[in-house]
């Protein structure tokens, strides 16, 4: 269920599923053989010149089982293991991590798991994706894109919030995501803190007063005086006029449209709607 007590769209999940197979793996892959990355796994030679192991579908059935019912801890031996068996980095970018973000989006979208396995799952991948790019030393975040996400201290429900969080962290984006911070919690990091955009997510009007009353404040304490200010939520898409109201600069209809809409405050720093 979101933020207002509706069910959510198999479609979102789904679709965020497909940013990972269709975007990001490309990407990191393209970064690894321009930058020169070394692989953590060992060359596709082993034991004397023989081929190195080769992924079938009986490894992406049971790594799916894993990510969708283990921890990350034992997702990421597993991708050890693989690389002592020599799986090329390519071939667990291309034959293992893509056909599974593929069929997590396909069990949500067939009702053949419940929304909280699935959810969790992606973390999972998520943060194996993560890992593989950090110690490869792909290109995934990149420079000047830093952006805070939050909810007012009274919304109860943060799904929209892991959504957006995770299409602009595949789409190179530092997040700091963290619901319900206080006025004064916002307003002290981005005092210290230089982030180009600040989001936030409403799944009701409850809300409203405190983002009307918050935005202006953190207008005038942020380090970057160009900081966009993101809104998104149920309560938004019923009424847009919301946006003007509480200060903000653009609304985002989901996390696609947020990563979108984030990339031309780096290239424009201004008001999104002027």
């Amino acid at each position: 269920m979101h933020s207002a007590g509706m069910p959510i769209s198999h479609e979102r999940l789904k679709t965020l599923a497909g940013a990972i197979e269709a975007g990001v793996i490309p990407r990191l892959l393209m970064a690894h053989r321009q930058d020169g990355a070394t692989s953590p796994t060992p060359s596709a030679e082993a034991d004397g010149g023989a081929m190195g192991y080769e992924l079938t579908a009986l490894d992406v059935d049971a790594y799916t089982r894993l990510i969708l019912e283990d921890s990350a801890e034992a997702a990421a031996e597993r991708i050890q293991e693989f690389h002592e068996l020599g799986v090329p980095l390519e071939s667990l970018y291309l034959d293992l991590l893509t056909p599974v973000a593929r069929r997590l989006g396909g069990l949500w979208d067939e009702d053949l798991v419940d929304f909280t396995t699935v959810t969790t799952g992606m973390g999972r991948l998520s943060y194996i994706i993560r890992m593989l790019s950090r110690d490869t030393g792909a290109a995934f975040m990149r420079e000047g894109r830093r952006v805070l996400l939050s909810t007012p201290p009274a919304e109860q429900h943060s799904f929209g919030l892991f959504m957006v969080s995770e299409f602009m962290r595949f789409a190179g984006w530092d997040v700091r995501s963290e619901p319900a911070l206080s006025r004064g919690a916002l307003i002290d990091t981005l005092r210290d803190e230089s982030y180009v955009l600040v989001g936030f997510s409403l799944g009701s009007t409850k809300g409203l007063d405190w983002l009307k009353a918050t935005i202006p404040a953190m207008r005038r304490a942020s380090v970057n005086k160009d900081v966009c200010v993101m809104v998104g939520g149920p309560a938004f898409l019923t009424d847009p006029g919301l946006v003007d109201l509480v200060g903000a600069d653009v609304m985002a209809r989901d996390g696609r449209e947020a990563a979108a809409l984030a990339e031309r405050a780096v290239s424009a720093p201004m008001r999104l709607n002027q």
